[in-house]
């Protein structure tokens, strides 16, 4: 029994050598100290050929860091687009691999903290798929990866949600002003839509709408009469809607023509037209929704008012995207389609925010000019990595409508571009 422990713990010093840690030993000393041994001692092979190459991640349970590409190079893995993870280009996120048995591996991973944590890896028998689990609880510890390129595309497409619906209310006195607060509901819908409202009567008054943001205690987004329009016992309006605001209605019984009867009935009625947007919300740099590259890409450009006022340059009017470059080269940007009541700008930015330099080239119209169609191409080739687009409003643009004024093209028609990758 005591000569079978020895054996064990002889054992275990010899495999305590074989790690990247353990400074080398020259191979001349050892054959000093071991003079029994004829030939230099080998290190055995670590077998992890099958890793060699690209990885992209694409599951796990943290989706923030799917799209990143990992490349293993001998028992290592390098990161070349970080994606949005918060990890750095050539971090290396696996270290020290170590094939233990057949698609199986052990090695040590990076985590968010910048500390590495044991880990496994395990690679499908029929495919060539890799499925990581970490030694630590919490986001990340479970990770699927693949080996083909995968053009990651962040679209969530919803069903539309459309409705309507009808108050029937009196006025008791002339310049009387009801208050209906909340009264048109808080949408869902990510890309938002417009609210069309009308208050009527038959009665012969001349009414006054106004429509306010619930979150805005100043000002309107509209607020007028009926006075002077074709049918001055009815007044409509229409404005976009940003999702997750509710906005007030206040009905004035206006003075213009009293009304022979008291209380005076009137009729209030609103329709919601949605908007799919699947990109939403991506009105930051840091909400850049992943798109394919050489694919048609669709989306509104306005989603409407937070406050009783959408001002130029306003987030609700950027739309960001990032993009991948697997390799070095140019990237180009094409407008295929803009609707003609807006004109759209064009921007490239490295994943950090700072704009890379482009130049135009017009397909139709000029470019100040709505519904003009162009490209951008950056002027040099670019690394490998992950790139933002910004698409943006660069014109004056309706938020209200009022009355008969047809609702704008931009609030109906989305706009379409595309992203190639240029040599």
């Amino acid at each position: 029994m005591k000569r079978f422990s020895k054996i064990l713990f002889v054992v275990y010093l010899a495999m305590a050598c074989t790690t990247e840690d353990t400074p080398e030993i020259d191979q001349r000393e050892e054959n000093q100290d071991n003079p029994q041994t004829e030939n230099p001692q080998t290190k055995a092979p670590n077998n992890v050929d099958e890793l060699q190459g690209d990885w992209f991640r694409v599951g796990g349970n943290n989706p923030s860091n799917n799209g990143m590409l990992v490349r293993v190079v001998n028992d290592q893995g390098l990161i070349v687009l970080p994606q949005n993870s918060g990890f750095k280009k050539e971090d290396i996120k696996w270290k020290e691999i170590l094939s233990t048995s057949t698609n199986t591996y052990e090695y040590s991973e990076l985590g968010s903290d910048d500390n590495y944590y044991d880990a496994q890896m395990e690679l499908g028998i029929y495919d060539d798929t890799m499925r990581i689990s970490v030694a630590s609880a919490g986001a990340g510890n479970i990770q699927k990866w693949v080996r083909k390129f995968a053009e990651f595309n962040d679209c969530m497409p919803y069903e539309p949600i459309n409705n309507e619906n009808t108050i029937n209310e009196d006025w008791d006195a002339i310049n009387e002003t009801d208050l209906y607060p909340g009264l048109l509901p808080a949408v869902t819908s990510p890309g938002g839509g417009f609210y069309t409202v009308s208050l009527s009567n038959e009665s012969g008054v001349v009414p006054g709408l106004k429509i306010t943001s619930s979150i805005d205690s100043s000002g309107a987004i509209s607020n007028s009469t009926a006075a002077a329009t074709n049918d001055e016992n009815t007044r409509i309006s229409s404005f976009l809607v940003y999702p997750g605001v509710s906005y007030d209605i206040a009905a004035h019984y206006s003075s213009y023509v009293p009304s022979s009867t008291s209380p005076t009935p009137y009729t209030i009625k609103w329709n919601y037209t949605d908007i799919m947007d699947c990109y939403e919300p991506n009105d930051e740099l840091l909400e850049a929704k992943a798109i394919p590259k050489n694919e048609i890409i669709e989306a509104f450009a306005i989603t409407g008012h937070i406050n009783n006022y959408v001002v130029f340059g306003d987030p609700q009017s950027y739309d960001y995207y990032s993009v991948q470059l697997r390799q070095q080269g140019k990237l180009k940007v094409e407008l295929l389609e803009v609707p003609s009541s807006i004109n759209l700008g064009l921007k490239i930015f490295t994943s950090n925010g700072d704009q890379i330099s482009s130049e135009n080239e017009e397909i139709s119209g000029t470019l100040t000019d709505d519904g003009t169609l162009y490209s951008i191409q950056t002027k040099s080739a670019l690394e490998e990595g992950t790139y933002i687009i910004l698409v943006n409003i660069g014109g004056s643009r309706a938020t209200v409508v009022n009355h008969d004024s047809e609702i704008p093209d931009h609030w109906i028609t989305p706009y379409k571009f595309k992203v190639t990758a240029m040599e």
